[in-house]
């Protein structure tokens, strides 16, 4: 059976000539490949590298040099002997026996050129790719590859299109590299980070980033003196590590600057140290792991949102200080943020609309809008919550600032006085807060007062009196009441043209309740009712002889004296045994002669009778107002 032994034989004999062979030279093997084209010196040492695992390098100066010799920007004086055709390096990284030669370190170009598209999309390329002080001419596409990492620093690209690539480390465009097309990682899978620092990526009329929906598991780094010229997008992109854009420039007037509405990142996001944005910078929806730092940052927008942050989840702070600019509206509206808002010494403009709109956000440990902080335009937390402080101090005045905390709730307002808004710039109709902080103005009706004028809110004025008296102001919470009253009579009688004298709501505020200091000052209907008694002693002293029994046993029963007389007909439903017995006949007429002066007045019947009937009306009234007041049953 010697069958078997001759088929192994030829089988393996087969698979041994379609191994590699390890002795071979990569540098023969492209001279067949590319005959009857001479190799160029580049692409000779660019095998031999690969090869033996070492760098190829065209430079004609060290690496570390700065010399126009060696910019990739002048690439189009190189000669000859630094190019390398993209066709060569193409087969060096896809063709299987060319690929197999090369050492685990991978394939690194210094100082060459490489002209023509390199189109390495679909591919499968097991080491990375290193370039330092290249050009590619051409278009470079590796869309859908899986690459083991791709680093290019200081490096002159036009497009650089890897839209669903798969790259197992990092991806660097980096250290001076510079790209003018767009630059495509739609949807690709990146191991490590994305490093963009100190980049130049210009696309003016276009997209010069692209990353929507690309999941990095490390950071991103557009930052350093990185500039971009076009649109930058990380839509909905997922990044496992920190969004770095420290002193990043990016202009895209008119238009999104950096857009990444519903991105996801695990760490922080940086646009500080001097971040400049002429566009949109769009964070909407987005979710941060740790604390959004925007100090020194300058967005711009000029009539449109500068920095939109609606929706956005931040698990730590939100910092905008230390001189953030903002020539658009910055839109936090419907944020959570876990720590604070700080936008200490920020100044944002916005005339025409929201400087800062924060509606319907919550936001953990506080506001702090203070220390030279100006907004020109408005500031609106409606139906915000703040669980710390909201500290609104040292504020720069400017003529369209407007503050509203309609329906907002926090814990405790820290303010000043001069730094309130103009009168009728202040929206406080629904606004809650514990307490004051122990700086702040407590005697503030001249707070509630900037609210507008064309409509009178009681709230403000409840919610206030309500904080002092928890703090132990009471005799603040009660002058902030009556106050309330007052400026509520005000209201009604700036509006309503003469038909507002028929409402009892104008006689209550107007008179009525200003008799008693509405509910809240009883003591003055009480001193009107012993001054009403007295006079009403003197006026039934006076007419005391036109006094008449009401029967036979009335003289028997309680004798006649007008100071009873007086106290029993004032306080209804009192008796004193007077009015029973007593009455004024109106059929009789008398002198009296006045205490003091020695002159004699007439009086008759008929005048004690009519006073009288005014003497019982006003009981009923004045003493129905300070009792209701005394016992808190007409009180507004």
């Amino acid at each position: 059976m010697r069958v078997v032994p001759l088929l192994a034989y030829f089988l393996l004999g087969g698979f041994a000539s379609a191994l590699p062979d390890p002795n071979a030279s990569l540098v023969e093997l492209a001279k067949k490949r590319f005959a009857p084209r001479k190799l160029t010196n580049a692409e000779i040492e660019l095998f031999k590298g690969a090869q033996n695992g070492q760098m190829a390098s065209a430079l004609i100066h060290d690496a570390q040099e700065d010399n126009a010799d060696d910019d990739p920007k002048n690439c189009s004086n190189w000669p000859k002997e630094r190019v390398v055709n993209s066709e060569s390096l193409k087969w060096l990284l896809t063709d299987k026996e060319a690929s197999s030669l090369i050492k685990y370190n991978g394939v690194e170009l210094r100082g060459m050129r490489v002209d023509g598209d390199l189109d390495l999309s679909d591919a499968d390329i097991r080491v990375p790719v290193f370039a330092l002080k290249c050009a590619f001419t051409g278009n470079f596409y590796f869309k859908r590859a899986h690459i083991k990492g791709l680093y290019l620093v200081n490096c002159c690209v036009t497009a650089l299109n890897g839209n669903g690539a798969r790259i197992t480390d990092a991806i660097f465009l980096r250290h001076g590299s510079r790209a003018t097309g767009e630059v495509n990682l739609l949807n690709a899978i990146v191991g490590g980070n994305v490093d963009c620092e100190r980049a130049e990526l210009l696309n003016p009329k276009g997209v010069a980033l692209n990353a929507d929906g690309a999941k990095i598991d490390g950071n991103v780094f557009l930052r350093k003196g990185f500039r971009a010229e076009g649109e930058i997008n990380f839509v909905g992109a997922t990044i496992g590590g920190n969004f770095e854009c420290d002193g990043a420039q990016i202009a895209n007037k008119n238009g999104k600057a950096l857009n990444a509405d519903t991105a996801k990142i695990v760490g922080g996001l940086y646009l500080g140290e001097e971040f400049k944005a002429d566009g949109e910078v769009n964070f909407a929806l987005a979710t941060v792991g740790r604390s959004l730092a925007c100090d020194t940052a300058q967005f711009s927008n000029s009539g449109g949102v500068a920095l939109n942050a609606a929706g956005i989840s931040i698990n730590g702070s939100a910092y905008l200080r230390y001189g953030c600019k903002s020539d658009g509206e910055i839109n936090f509206h419907g944020a959570t943020i876990a720590g604070r808002l700080d936008c200490e010494g920020a100044k944002f403009s916005n005339p025409t609309g929201y400087a800062l709109m924060a509606d319907e956000t919550k936001i953990g440990t506080g506001v702090f809008l203070r220390n030279n902080f100006k907004a020109d335009g408005g500031v609106s937390f409606v139906s915000s919550e703040v669980k710390g402080y909201f500290a609104w101090y040292n504020v720069v005045p400017a003529d369209s600032t407007w503050l509203s905390f309609q329906s907002a709730k926090l814990a405790t307002l820290s303010d000043q006085e001069t730094s309130w808004p103009a009168r009728g710039r202040l929206f406080l109709d629904g606004f809650t807060y514990e307490r004051l902080e122990e700086d702040s103005p407590i005697e503030r009706v001249k707070w509630l007062r900037l609210q507008r004028s064309d409509r009178f809110l009681p709230q403000p004025y409840e919610q206030l009196a309500f904080v002092l008296r928890n703090m132990g102001h009471e005799r603040l919470a009660r002058a902030v009441m009556i106050e309330k009253n007052r400026d509520h009579a005000r209201f009604l009688s700036e509006h309503g043209g003469w038909s507002r004298f028929l409402t009892y709501e104008w006689w209550w505020y107007n008179v009525l309740g200003a008799l008693i200091g509405y509910g809240y000052r009883p003591i003055l209907p009480f001193g009107i009712s012993l001054v009403v008694v007295v006079i009403g002693w003197g006026v039934f002293r006076a007419g005391k002889k036109l006094m008449s029994p009401t029967s036979d046993t009335a003289e028997k029963i309680s004798a006649f004296s007008a100071l009873l007389y007086s106290i029993e007909s004032f306080i209804p439903l009192f008796r004193l045994d007077q009015a029973a017995n007593w009455e004024p006949n109106v059929n009789r007429h008398e002198h009296f002669v006045v205490p003091l002066f020695g002159k004699s007045v007439p009086i008759s019947g008929k005048f004690v009778r009519g006073y009288l009937v005014l003497h019982v009306i006003m009981g009923w009234v004045l003493t129905t107002l300070w009792v209701g007041g005394l016992t808190g049953l007409v009180r507004s």
